[in-house]
């Protein structure tokens, strides 16, 4: 694996900002057919917000915008989850926990999802992306 290269550019330029959800990024790794990707999710994080109050969890939602942002900066700023196939949340994300998420490409615009952490697997499942013209890529 290949580390990605960080700092302006065009790929990366598109990509949401992982600081405004209150996410750090611990380790990330891409090859042509894979992408990985450590997340630090402290309870403070955004994702946790309003899910739960006093027992927070990380919605399904939560997981899928990390997927997109490592999509976006792996295959590029167009690029979005545009159908999930066989996807299964298996066990909830919770706080303060180090989540990798690990993304293989299938061919033909799918790739295979899994989610885990050290309490185990969180989710998986198969995403069908799609490339958007550039002028709705820039407004999304």
């Amino acid at each position: 694996m290949t580390s990605a290269r960080t700092g302006g550019s065009e790929k990366e330029a598109a990509l949401p900002d992982l600081d405004s959800v209150g996410v750090s990024l611990a380790n990330y790794e891409e090859s042509k057919v894979l992408c990985r990707a450590t997340f630090l999710l402290p309870c403070h994080a955004a994702l946790f917000r309003d899910h739960f109050p006093g027992q927070p969890l990380m919605p399904a939602i939560g997981l899928l915008y990390l997927c997109d942002w490592m999509i976006r900066r792996w295959r590029g700023g167009n690029v979005r989850i545009a159908t999930l196939r066989r996807v299964r949340f298996t066990e909830p994300v919770r706080p303060d926990v180090r989540l990798e998420i690990e993304l293989t490409w299938r061919g033909s615009q799918r790739l295979s999802m899994v989610a885990r952490s050290e309490s185990g697997e969180h989710g998986s499942g198969e995403l069908c992306i799609l490339a958007i013209p550039r002028q709705e890529a820039e407004h999304s």
